[in-house]
């Protein structure tokens, strides 16, 4: 038995720590996860044809019907009554995302420096958008910090939050499906702290290929089911390899040109 699940339990009663899940949200489904420490808990609802496109909600109505329902599961199946605090895992969303370098700097010189460049590299306007950042790596040789910078249309979170404020959730983050994906490799995958990784995640958005180096986020390329379907909507066999192998192909060569150390794995999830 692990002592933290313990201590998390007894955080939990006293309402000093309040049970966080994690919350996707796709154009074809909401999943809803959780970790007590112990035992997963894993359960969704299936979002009607129409109700999302590319991470915009199309039908503010079902949409929110559809987290009413998966509430009222959570609430059934784990008794959870109240607001249900979540993790939001953005799925089918367009994430931009890029990393600079900077020269090692601290304080206030590090936070200008940061802003100015994510401004330089926003692919939006400023008001239009929501931007973060987090260090992903440090050179000592060169004396430069890397860091991830990603970019988000701003009306479209603020719908998703509103909706899922609407339906008694609580968002207290919101991230790119990338980004989960690395931390639960990271964290839960087994992930060598100083390996370099090729991870293709397919799921119902399509074929997603990420780089991921040292346990952090570097690049993400994303081929969605629309781009290999033929005009009827098909996929044949053929066409999902041909796409996947190009796909790979091209993930591969842009690591060649961007980083010395060798590829270790290519990890697949689905």
């Amino acid at each position: 038995m692990k002592i933290s699940y313990y201590v998390d339990k007894t955080l939990s009663f006293l309402r000093v720590k309040s049970p966080v899940g994690g919350l996707e949200i796709s154009d074809t489904a909401l999943r809803f996860s959780h970790f007590d420490g112990l035992n997963w808990y894993v359960t969704g609802v299936r979002l009607p044809p129409g109700v999302m496109e590319s991470g915009r909600i199309k039908d503010q109505e079902k949409f929110s019907s559809a987290l009413k329902e998966l509430k009222e599961r959570i609430v059934v199946e784990r008794g959870l009554k109240k607001r249900v605090s979540v993790a939001v895992s953005l799925s089918s969303i367009s994430i931009y995302s890029q990393v600079f370098s900077l020269p090692i700097v601290e304080g206030e010189s590090l936070d200008k420096a940061i802003q100015l460049n994510i401004q330089m590299v926003s692919p939006m306007e400023v008001a239009q958008s929501y931007s973060s950042w987090q260090a992903v790596g440090k050179d000592q040789k060169s004396l430069r910090l890397e860091i991830l910078s990603a970019f988000v249309d701003r009306s479209v979170v603020d719908a998703v939050s509103s909706a899922l404020l609407e339906a008694g959730f609580l968002a207290v983050s919101a991230e790119p499906k990338s980004l989960s994906l690395a931390r639960l490799l990271r964290e839960l995958g087994g992930a060598e702290s100083g390996a370099s990784y090729i991870l293709v995640n397919v799921d119902s958005s399509g074929v997603d290929f990420l780089v991921i180096r040292r346990g952090q986020l570097y690049f993400e390329y994303f081929n969605p089911w629309g781009d290999i379907a033929d005009k009827k909507g098909q996929i044949s066999a053929e066409a999902f390899e041909t796409a996947a192998t190009r796909s790979l192909h091209q993930v591969i060569n842009f690591y060649g040109k961007q980083w010395p150390e060798p590829i270790d794995k290519v990890l697949i999830s689905a």
